[in-house]
């Protein structure tokens, strides 16, 4: 009989993920619970058993805290009940939680029933801007069998707030090859024939960006560019992905007399067409999320260098001066001289690329995240 997983509020939104719980299937029985009803329709359009259920106020405030408190003791039962009739059901089970209301009120139930119990934990990983009441459920609900961290920074964090090192494990995120080769197959010629028309005209930048994140980065790399522009007069930029301060961003471009040469693509469908156009791929956002991730891998993937801020967690995923740069956050200048340096030495700029996929094929692959 095959092992059963319990699968807690996993943020299968992310294709890395669910390539990885798709891959998973082969092995185990997945069962998936969630409190978000958008992540229960995309369960359901994979074919994953799956069922909706409630743990509690939704965090951040005060008065939602204060109610998380309140049903506390009454949460806990419900989660028992729930551990037993999967229990009973499954047989020898594995419960995976993803965030952390479900590993504070799932964990004590499941060591109470002598179920496995892993914690994922993501690579922004900030246990500093969770509640003080959470945190002190939280280290106290603080006994899974292992911890699973997306990155050494997560991992970090983990060991900084007191839990026991030998209990973390890394699992680097991975691409799914058959997916990207299929696209590379498809995008790379239109890319080279587009490279050869038009876009070999520029030398173009891009970074993708997330609707609700913080575009404070936007701006170092706007200054960088209206600098660069004295030795790179053919630049330009591609943002792709929506945000809900594009007026306020089209506004700064215009004052700094760059918007004829930046780019606002929106969301898109297949990344990897528009990636293939690029000549350097620069991270921007202040945080590194799982989508974050997935497109560093991406962009990694198709040869590009990278360039992006320390001390966020990239050191994982960019090697500075091997397959990309890393500079301060917020430095312009420092981006600007990566940037004319990167242009000037095309046979550095090809070897980082070069380096940025044989990092991925050697690590960041989804046969890799398996085993």
């Amino acid at each position: 009989m095959p092992h059963s997983l319990l699968i807690i509020n996993a943020p299968a939104i992310n294709s890395l993920l669910a390539d990885f719980f798709s891959a998973l299937e082969k092995h185990y029985r997945l069962t998936m619970l969630t409190t978000d009803s958008r992540l229960l329709k995309i369960y359901k359009q994979n074919n994953w058993p799956s069922k909706k259920i409630w743990l509690g106020p939704a965090s951040g405030r005060l008065l939602p805290v204060c109610l998380f408190i309140l049903f506390y003791p009454g949460l806990l039962v419900y989660a028992l009940i729930l551990l037993i009739r999967f229990k009973n059901s499954k047989g020898r089970n594995t419960i995976c939680c993803f965030s952390w209301p479900d590993k504070c009120l799932i964990t004590p139930m499941a060591k109470l029933l002598k179920l496995n119990v892993v914690w994922f934990e993501m690579p922004d990983l900030d246990l500093n801007s969770i509640p003080w009441l959470h945190k002190t459920i939280y280290r106290h609900s603080a006994k899974p069998n292992y911890f699973i961290a997306l990155a050494n920074h997560a991992k970090n964090n983990l060991i900084n707030f007191g839990f026991d090192k030998h209990l973390i494990k890394i699992l680097p995120p991975g691409l799914k090859l058959d997916r990207w080769r299929r696209q590379e197959n498809i995008f790379i010629r239109l890319a080279h024939n587009e490279q050869n028309k038009r876009y070999r005209e520029y030398f173009t930048l891009g970074t993708v960006i997330q609707p609700t994140e913080d575009q404070q980065q936007l701006n170092t790399l706007f200054r960088a560019t209206a600098i660069c522009l004295n030795t790179i007069p053919n630049l330009q930029i591609m943002i792709i992905g929506d945000t809900e301060e594009k007026q306020k961003l089209a506004w700064l471009a215009k004052n700094m007399a760059i918007d004829n040469i930046i780019w606002f693509i929106g969301r898109q469908k297949h990344l990897f067409k528009w990636l293939a156009n690029l000549d350097i791929y620069i991270h921007t956002a202040p945080a590194l999320t799982i989508e974050h991730l997935q497109v560093i891998i991406e962009a990694a993937s198709n040869c590009l260098p990278l360039i992006g801020p320390q001390h966020i967690g990239l050191e994982n995923f960019i090697k500075d001066n091997k397959n990309g740069l890393l500079i301060e956050p917020g430095d312009s200048g420092q981006l600007t001289q990566k940037i004319i340096a990167l242009k000037q030495n095309q046979l550095w700029r090809r070897r980082l690329g070069e380096n940025s996929k044989k990092l991925v094929m050697e690590n960041f692959t989804l046969e890799n995240m398996i085993k």
